[in-house]
């Protein structure tokens, strides 16, 4: 329906320093159904051992992708759906010098699964409500999980904590033609997200310098709540050599901050041998 090309990085519109930026708008209501699909796999058996571990360590990807596309009345109303899944067991690689049951140091190197999961949905309705009014709703499901965040190195496994972290976007637009020099463009957008850590361990950590850290993760169970609500209203005027755009936006941010950090306490020792 329209193409802009913004060659101008320092337009009024944006809100820091940008790029140029072509902006490819579609006609609502498309005549035919389109959709596509894919799958990726891959694990260790195709790949090479890791030289910093003993053993060619558990590896897993699979990626899931898939979109489809048409027409709910046609020349009126369409939509757009696609998701996307990527799953990855990783691993991490522990390479510590530890005390045994003998209080004699003693060298542990082991790898500790680390699985990953990444969901994105997207969903788009497009509306020709008259000749000069388009309506747009968007819905974005993003949501990133990890499991064993924070293990390597001298981070024993039971430093590990869980990461979680949902958003959800809505995005609404109404493009009115006031005539042929003149469009109104509403839009509204509102984004909620929460990042969660879940430590595996609550016990106090021991750091000793250079060999190895155990106990509970210094993080805590925190918690990272925000949303926000974004509102726009712009017109643009067009003559033969000149553009004009008039508009204002109103912002509303909400977060609130929960960070225990180290409320579990730490013991630090710098190493070394004792008297």
């Amino acid at each position: 329906r329209e193409v802009r090309i913004n060659a101008n990085p320092f337009s009024a519109e944006n809100d820091r320093l940008g790029f140029g930026q072509i902006q490819i708008i579609t006609q609502p209501g498309g005549d035919k159904f389109r959709g596509q699909g894919a799958f990726n796999f891959n694990d260790e058996s195709l790949n090479s051992r890791n030289p910093f571990a003993q053993n060619r360590a558990p590896y897993q990807m699979r990626n899931f992708v898939a979109s489809l596309s048409g027409p709910i009345v046609p020349k009126r109303v369409s939509f757009f759906i696609a998701f996307d899944q990527r799953h990855t067991d990783d691993n991490a690689i522990v390479n510590a010098i530890v005390l045994d049951a003998d209080l004699v140091a003693a060298s542990i190197i082991r790898t500790v699964l680390v699985p990953r999961n990444q969901v994105n949905l997207s969903t788009r309705f497009d509306v020709q409500v008259t000749p000069n009014h388009t309506l747009t709703a968007r819905y974005n499901y993003y949501r990133n999980k990890t499991r064993n965040a924070g293990v390597g190195g001298i981070f024993l496994p039971e430093r590990a904590f869980n990461f979680r972290l949902p958003i959800h976007t809505i995005q609404m637009s109404e493009t009115a033609v006031l005539s042929k020099r003149a469009i109104n463009e509403f839009r509204l957008q509102y984004i909620q997200e929460d990042q969660i850590n879940e430590p595996v361990s609550t016990r106090p950590s021991i750091h000793v310098l250079g060999s190895f850290a155990s106990g509970g993760s210094n993080t805590g169970r925190s918690r990272n709540p925000e949303s926000r609500l974004t509102v726009q209203d712009s017109i643009l005027w067009t003559t033969a050599a000149h553009t004009l755009r008039v508009g204002a936006r109103l912002r509303r941010t909400m977060i609130l901050d929960f960070s225990p950090e180290d409320f579990n306490g730490s013991f630090i020792f710098a190493g070394g041998f004792a008297p």
